[in-house]
C-alpha cells in the first residue's frame, strides 16, 4: 500500500509539468511577439523616424536627398550625424533610394541571420519621404 502512495505522489508533479509545457508551447508565439519581436520593431520604427528627420535636414541643406544602398549605409549614416553605437544595425540593413517621382524610400531590411535565429520577424519596414520633407507612408511589409 505504501508503494502505491509514493507512485501517486510522484505522478502529480509529472502531470503538472506536462500541463505547464503544453501551456508554454501554446502561448509561445504570443510570448515571443511580446518579449522579442515587439521591442525590436519599436526600436526600428524610432530609428526610421530619426533617419527620415536626418534626410529632411539633408534635403533642406543640399536641395536633394542622400541616397545609399544597404552595403554603403554606415558611412552615409555617420555623415548624417547618426550615432552608430546605438543604431540597430546588428539585425537590420538600411537603405535609402530616390524614386522616379522624387520621393525617398527608406527601408529597414532584416538580416538573414537575425531571422534564422528568431531575433526579428521576416518583415521589412518602409517609409517614404516626399520632396517637401513629409513622411507620406510608413509601415511593416511581410
Amino acid at each position: 500500500m505504501r508503494w502505491e502512495k509514493l507512485q501517486n505522489i510522484a505522478f502529480v508533479p509529472l502531470v503538472a509539468l506536462a500541463l505547464l509545457l503544453l501551456a508554454t508551447g501554446y502561448f509561445m508565439p504570443d510570448i515571443r511577439q511580446a518579449l522579442v519581436y515587439r521591442p525590436h520593431a519599436d526600436r526600428i520604427e524610432a530609428a526610421m523616424d530619426e533617419l527620415a528627420a536626418r534626410e529632411r535636414d539633408v534635403l533642406r541643406a543640399k536641395g536633394n536627398f542622400l541616397a545609399f544602398a544597404a552595403n554603403e549605409a554606415p558611412p552615409h549614416l555617420k555623415t548624417m550625424g547618426v550615432d552608430l553605437a546605438r543604431w540597430p544595425s546588428e539585425d537590420f540593413l538600411f537603405e535609402a533610394i530616390v524614386q522616379p517621382n522624387k520621393h525617398l524610400r527608406l527601408r529597414a531590411l532584416p538580416r538573414p541571420a537575425a531571422v534564422r535565429d528568431l531575433r526579428v520577424e521576416p518583415r521589412m519596414y518602409v517609409a517614404e519621404v516626399s520632396p517637401a520633407g513629409a513622411v507620406t507612408s510608413r509601415g511593416w511589409y511581410p
